[in-house]
C-alpha cells in the first residue's frame, strides 16, 4: 500500500501542471504527456524497472509548497565561485533556464548553434519516450520549462569540452537539454548537476541525444551531490545512426538519492557504444544506475563497465540490460558490474541482463560483489602505511580501470568528486 506522502506527491504534481498557461507553445503536447503520465502513475516496487526502488523518496522530498515554480535567485558571484578552472566553453543552466550573460562560448560561435527555446523536435524521441513507457520521461515532457538545444554543424570538430552547469536552486525542476551531432561532427560534453543548499528538491531531468552518420560525442554526467533530502532523476535518451560513436561516462559521489535512466538505441549499422559508470555511495545515500541498449542494426557494438563503492547504510543498484533485435546480426555487447561494500549495512542490488534475438552474435555479462582484500591491506600495513591510507590505494586501483579512460584535461574536475 503506498504511503501518504505518494499520494500528496501526486496532488502537488497536479498543482504544477495547472499552473501551465493553455497559451503556451507546447500545451498541447504537454497535455498529451501528462495524460499518458497518469495513465501509467508513478513507479512501484511492482513496475521491474524500479523494483528495488523505494517509492517513499517520492513525497518525501516535499513540503506543502515546495513544487510550485519558483524564480531563479542566484547571484553572478555564486556563479564565477562555482565555475572550474577549466579550459572549456561554459553553459550555465539554472533551474532548466539557459543564462547566456553568464556562459562563455568562443566569439564566432557559428560551428554551435545554440538556443534557451523549444525548438528541437524529433519525433523518433516522442516514440521512444511512449515505447520505454518510462513515467519519468512523460513526467519532463510535461513539466518542463523551458530547454537548451545544442547542435553541432555537420563536419565540425569542436576543439574544446563544452561545459554544462546544471544548477538547481528550486524545490522543483525538471531540466531539459537536447543534443544533436550533425555527420561527421565530433564534441565532449560534460553535465555537472549542483545542487546549491540542503533544502528539499527533486529534479528530473532529461537530455536528448542525436548522432547523425560518422559522428561522435564523448559525454560525461558528474553528480557530486551531498544533500540528503535531494532527490534527482536523470534520464538520458539517445539514438545513433550508421557508423556513431557514443562514449558515455556517469560519475556519482552522493549520499541523496539518485536514478540515472540511460537508453540508448543503435538504428543504423557499424554505431558503437562504451557506457562507464563510478558511483561512490555513503551515509544513507542510494544510487541506482538503469542502463538499455537496443542494437536494432546489424555489425552494432556496445561495452557497459560500471564499478561501485557502498559505503555505511547506503545502497547501490545496477539494472544493466543489452537487447538483440532480430535485425541486429553480428552484434558483438558485453557488459560488467564490480561492487565493493565497506560497511556490514551496506547493500548493493546487480541485476545484469542480456534478452538475445539475433543468432550471430557475441555477448558476455557478469558481476561482482565483494570486499577489500584483508591480505592485501595486511602487506601494505607492513609497509609503513596506516590503515585508511591502505583501503584508499586499493580502491584508487579499483577505480583506476575506468578512470585512465578519461582524458588528463577533465581528470581534475573528476578528482573533486571524491574519485
Amino acid at each position: 500500500m503506498l504511503s501518504s506522502s505518494y499520494d500528496s506527491f501526486l496532488k502537488h504534481l497536479l498543482i504544477c501542471f495547472e499552473q501551465i498557461p493553455n497559451t503556451h507553445v507546447d500545451y498541447a503536447y504537454k497535455k498529451k504527456s501528462w495524460e499518458s503520465f497518469l495513465k501509467y502513475g508513478l513507479p512501484t516496487l511492482q513496475n521491474e524497472k524500479y523494483k528495488f526502488t523505494n517509492v517513499e523518496f517520492f513525497g518525501k522530498c516535499f513540503d506543502d509548497k515546495s513544487v510550485l515554480f519558483t524564480p531563479i535567485s542566484i547571484s553572478e558571484k555564486t556563479i564565477k565561485d562555482i565555475l572550474y578552472d577549466l579550459h572549456a566553453y561554459h553553459l550555465i543552466v539554472v533551474n532548466g533556464i539557459l543564462l547566456e550573460q553568464y556562459s562563455r562560448l568562443p566569439t564566432n560561435h557559428l560551428d554551435i548553434k545554440l538556443t534557451g527555446v523549444s525548438t528541437f523536435k524529433n519525433d523518433y524521441f516522442n516514440r521512444l519516450n511512449t515505447v520505454y513507457q518510462d513515467p519519468f520521461l512523460l513526467l519532463n515532457d510535461a513539466l518542463y520549462e523551458s530547454t537548451v538545444n545544442i547542435e553541432i554543424i555537420n563536419g565540425k570538430q569542436i576543439d574544446l569540452p563544452i561545459f554544462i552547469y546544471n544548477i538547481v536552486t528550486s524545490p522543483f525542476v525538471n531540466p531539459r537539454i537536447n543534443i544533436s551531432l550533425g555527420a561527421n561532427s565530433n564534441v565532449r560534453i560534460v553535465n555537472s548537476f549542483i545542487d546549491l543548499s540542503q533544502n528539499n528538491k527533486f529534479c528530473n531531468s532529461l537530455i536528448q541525444i542525436e548522432i547523425k552518420l560518422c559522428a561522435k560525442l564523448e559525454y560525461y554526467t558528474i553528480q557530486c551531490q551531498s544533500n540528503p533530502n535531494s532527490s534527482h532523476i536523470n534520464s538520458t535518451l539517445c539514438y545513433q545512426e550508421s557508423k556513431s560513436e557514443f562514449i558515455n561516462y556517469i560519475i556519482t559521489n552522493s549520499n541523496s538519492f539518485i536514478r540515472n535512466n540511460l537508453y540508448t538505441s543503435m538504428i543504423g549499422a557499424y554505431a558503437k557504444a562504451d557506457m562507464y559508470g563510478l558511483y561512490n555511495v555513503y551515509n544513507s545515500g542510494y544510487v541506482d544506475n538503469y542502463v538499455y541498449i537496443n542494437h536494432i542494426a546489424e555489425n552494432t557494438s556496445s561495452n557497459q563497465s560500471y564499478k561501485g563503492i557502498i559505503n555505511d547504510k547506503s545502497v547501490g543498484v545496477f539494472n544493466g540490460n543489452i537487447y538483440v533485435q532480430p535485425t541486429a546480426q553480428k552484434t558483438n555487447a558485453f557488459q560488467s558490474n564490480k561492487n565493493i561494500l565497506l560497511s556490514d549495512e551496506a547493500t548493493i542490488h546487480t541485476k545484469p541482463n542480456l534478452e538475445i534475438r539475433a543468432n550471430d552474435v557475441k555477448c558476455s555479462h557478469g558481476a561482482t560483489v565483494g570486499q577489500l582484500d584483508k591480505e592485501q591491506l595486511f602487506y601494505l600495513c607492513t609497509k609503513g602505511l596506516d590503515e585508511n591510507s591502505a583501503k584508499q590505494i586499493l580502491l584508487d586501483s579499483f577505480v583506476n580501470e575506468i578512470l585512465q579512460k578519461i582524458p588528463i584535461k577533465l581528470l581534475g574536475v573528476i578528482s573533486r568528486t571524491g574519485f
